[in-house]
Parts: C-alpha cells; sequence; structure tokens
C-alpha cells in the first residue's frame, strides 16, 4: 500500500507542474500569435506610411525640378531609373534635385520598387526587376503621390509597398527574427515557470507527504503521532486539524478501555453476589428460604436497570429515540414531581422547597416523558446528597430581557450536601463517574443517570452545568431550555 501511496503523491506533483507547464504555454503561444500578428500589422502600417513619405518627399522634387525647366525623362533618369526597369538603383546625377532628397540616402533606404506613372495609371518609369515589372504595368493613380506642374497633375509616384503590398527579403527577415525572439523568451519563461513552480509545488508536496505518513501510522493504531504546525497557511490548518484528531481518537480510545473497565466492574458485583449465592445454597450453606431469593432478585434487578440505562444512554447519544414534543409547562411539571418526592423526603428530614416555580408560566417546547426523567434523576441525586434537616430548592427562572425575541427558561436544583469539588464539575456527566472513590453502588448509583440526562438535554437544544450552591454548603445544577413565547 506505501509505494502506491507514493506514486500517488508523485503523481499529484506531476499534474500540477504538467498543468503548469500547460497553461505557460498555451499562454505563450497566444502571447506570441498577438504579438506576432500586432508586429505584423504595425510594422507594415509604418512601412506604408514611410513609403508614401518617401514618395511624397520625390514627388515634392520632381515638382521642383520640373519647375526649373525640367522634364519628367530627364528626373527618372537623375534619379537612376528608366523605362526598361533593367538598371538597379542607383544614385545619378542629383545636383539638381531637392537638397532634402539629395540628403535622405536613397540607396540607404533600400527603394528597389519605385514607379512613376502618368495620369491614367501607366508604369512610365521604375526601378523594379525584370519579371516584377512584366507583372505590374498599372497602377490605380489614387493611391500614389501626385506630381503637379503649373497647377496640373503630369505623374503619380509609387515607393515600395504602394506598388507591392508584398514585403521584401529584408522586412520577412525582420519580422521572422521578432517572431523568433518571441518565441526564445516565451520559452525562456516556460523554463523558469516550471523550475519556480516544481520548487513552489515541492514545498506543498512535503507537508502532504508527511500527513500522509503519518495517517498510515494511525491506521495502524499509533496515536503519538503530531505533525509541526510551524506554517501559517492552509496546510498549517490542515495539520492542526490531523493534530486534533489525532488527538480525540486518542482520548477515545482511552475513554473506550476506561468504560470497558468500568462496565466490568459495575457487573462484577451483583453477578458475584449472585454466583456465591446460589453455589451455597447449592452448597447447603444457605436455606433456600425466601430471605434468599430476595438477595438474589435484588441483585438481578440491580443488573436489568444496568442494562437498561445502557440501552437507554446509546438511544439518546445516537439520536435513535424518538421524541413527542409538546408545549409544556415546565412550572406544572416541576410541582407534581415534587410532590412525587414530598414523602420520602419527609421521612428522611429533607424540606422540599418548590415555591419559585408556582410564580408564573414557563413553557417549553419538550418531551414530557423525558423530560420528567431528567428532573427526577437530579432531584434524586439531589436527595441522596442531602442529610437530614436540610433543604432542597427548585428554583425557575425567565431569562430573557424585555424586547428580547430569544428566551431561556432555567430551571435550578439546589441541595445542602457535601458539594462537588470544581475539578469533579465536568467529569460528572461522563459515564460510570461517581464521587464517592469506594464506588459503592448503594451511595453513588450507577454512574449513568447524568450522562443520560445531559443527553436528554442536549436533544431539548438546552446545556446544562453545575455550580456552588449561592446560599451555602451545597450544589446547585443548572438546567437552561429554549422558552416559549
Amino acid at each position: 500500500m506505501k509505494p502506491a501511496t507514493n506514486n500517488k503523491i508523485s503523481g499529484l506533483w506531476l499534474k500540477l507542474v504538467a498543468s503548469l507547464g500547460a497553461m505557460v504555454l498555451l499562454s505563450s503561444l497566444l502571447s506570441i500569435f498577438v504579438v506576432r500578428i500586432s508586429i505584423d500589422s504595425n510594422f507594415r502600417r509604418l512601412l506604408s506610411q514611410s513609403d508614401r513619405q518617401m514618395a511624397r518627399l520625390i514627388a515634392d522634387s520632381a515638382e521642383e525640378f520640373l519647375s526649373q525647366g525640367g522634364s519628367m525623362e530627364d528626373f527618372a533618369q537623375s534619379m537612376g531609373i528608366g523605362k526598361t526597369g533593367s538598371m538597379p538603383m542607383r544614385r545619378g546625377n542629383m545636383g539638381r534635385l531637392s537638397p532634402r532628397l539629395n540628403s535622405s540616402g536613397l540607396n540607404s533606404l533600400g527603394l528597389n520598387s519605385l514607379a512613376l506613372t502618368d495620369n491614367q495609371g501607366n508604369v512610365i518609369f521604375h526601378s523594379m526587376d525584370t519579371a516584377q515589372s512584366r507583372s505590374i504595368r498599372k497602377l490605380l493613380p489614387k493611391n500614389g503621390e501626385a506630381i503637379t506642374h503649373e497647377k496640373h497633375s503630369v505623374a503619380f509616384v509609387f515607393s515600395g509597398t504602394m506598388i507591392n503590398p508584398i514585403l521584401g527579403p529584408l522586412q520577412e527577415r525582420f519580422l521572422k527574427n521578432t517572431t523568433r525572439a518571441v518565441l526564445i523568451s516565451a520559452l525562456l519563461g516556460l523554463f523558469i515557470a516550471l523550475v519556480t513552480g516544481s520548487f513552489l509545488f515541492s514545498n506543498i508536496m512535503k507537508p502532504l507527504e508527511k500527513l500522509k505518513q503519518a495517517s498510515a501510522e494511525v491506521a495502524k493504531g499509533k496515536l503519538h503521532i503530531q505533525l509541526p504546525t510551524r506554517r501559517n497557511d492552509e496546510l498549517g490548518s490542515i495539520m492542526e486539524s490531523f493534530n486534533s484528531m489525532v488527538y480525540a481518537l486518542k482520548a477515545s480510545e482511552e475513554w473506550k478501555r476506561h468504560i470497558i473497565a468500568d462496565l466490568a466492574h459495575e457487573l462484577r458485583t451483583p453477578i458475584s453476589l449472585i454466583q456465591a449465592r446460589l453455589e451455597m445454597m447449592m452448597d447447603g450453606i444457605y436455606p433456600l428460604e425466601e430471605a434468599q431469593l430476595k438477595t438474589l432478585h435484588e441483585n438481578a434487578s440491580l443488573l436489568a436497570k444496568l442494562v437498561k440505562e445502557l440501552q437507554e444512554l446509546y438511544s439518546v447519544e445516537s439520536g435513535s429515540i424518538l421524541l413527542s414534543m409538546t408545549k409544556l409547562d415546565l412550572g406544572d411539571l416541576c410541582l407534581s414531581i415534587a410532590k412525587a418526592f414530598e414523602p420520602g423526603c419527609l421521612a428522611k428530614g429533607i424540606s422540599l422547597d418548590s415555591k419559585s416555580c408556582e410564580q408564573g408560566k414557563f413553557f417549553i417546547n419538550a418531551d414530557k416523558s423525558r423530560m420528567s426523567q431528567l428532573i427526577n434523576n437530579l432531584i434524586q441525586n439531589a436527595v441522596n446528597a442531602s442529610q437530614s434537616n436540610s433543604t432542597i430548592t427548585l428554583e425557575l427562572e425567565n431569562k430573557s430581557g424585555p424586547g428580547n425575541k430569544e428566551q431561556k427558561i432555567q430551571l435550578k436544583i439546589l441541595d445542602e450536601g457535601k458539594g462537588i469539588p470544581q475539578k469533579d464539575r465536568e467529569k460528572i456527566f461522563e459515564r460510570f463517574f461517581r464521587l464517592e472513590a469506594a464506588r459503592e453502588r448503594s451511595s453513588g448509583g450507577s454512574g449513568l443517570g447524568l450522562a443520560i440526562s445531559k443527553e436528554i438535554v442536549k436533544l431539548h437544544q438546552g446545556s446544562i452545568w453545575v455550580e456552588d450552591n449561592p446560599k451555602g454548603q451545597g450544589s446547585m445544577f443548572v438546567i437552561e431550555l429554549p422558552g416559549l413565547l
């Protein structure tokens, strides 16, 4: 299983790097395409503007030449072009040309395509090669730069792309070199992105690798594993969550061991007693009489009660229990339960005060039987903790203020017993926990009552806790439940 997991981690790293490479490559290709089109378009526009400016410069020079008494043929000859177009472009006798044209350096501008047409667009002079001159014999005058003499157009000048929009070798080489430079830059960017991405992804994969290894150890039952949480990002949060999960699993395992030990202890006492009595009766040590059978029956009843409470605890914890929720006056319910406890309390010399429950209406949405079970259990615990000449008090209080839409009802059960130490106030709601060190059932019960009570309160979206009795010695159990307006 371990190599397969390693392959999965490596595969994830490869997928991340490959995804990054693919995105960078696609973006680079798109950038090359856009840049290539943009450069080509702008270069052609710039070339066209340059050719038109040169054609205008030549046209201005020709107009100046004609104004000095020269002819178009003489001007063409001075420019080094003729009717045949077989002569290469060269610098002719420029003495009579415009100083601007003389200083422009025609040869350096590569004007191998220069044409002069008449007013009908027929090419009369040009510097094109033979093949080009055969294919281009007529041009549109409106696309050229006019040469005017005595306010009349006598010819039109065409230069470079004005004659043929196809780029020459030099221009094509420039565009190819530009495209190559962009491509090299894109490949370099791809390389840098892959190297940087590999480093970053490795920084991500290392914690995941540790998490994978730790998970495998936890799966083997090794719950001492803890991951470093020095990171302040999402991976650090995952590490902290993993550590919390391991801690919870460890606590759960410890709780399982404790509950098994507690359950064995709870069952051992009545079972051992039943077994010993039966063996003695079989051996004739104890006579088969009603007193012995009664003792056996009491211990069997304790076992049945314990099993019932365990089943009930499982039901409320798992949420499989069905609640019959109705509008219930908690004050009336407390009064009726307190009345049922009065005879037992009087016999023990305990006073039960429930006057607070008569002062108003305290409506809640609850299951009456489960709420009765809860209150009965808490009052019985208070009776067990109380001595004679003491008082158990039931108090009901509406905690919502004026204009407060959220209403809370608090039920407080106060006794004047020994109280509950601060360190045990959370533990008392755990299964099988008793305050008595000897863990005697006669004084401490089964240890499941408060655990069941806590779950019943949770099912009613409430909370339960214990405090010191503010009126003196003893404890105060507080139940807070949502009220009804």
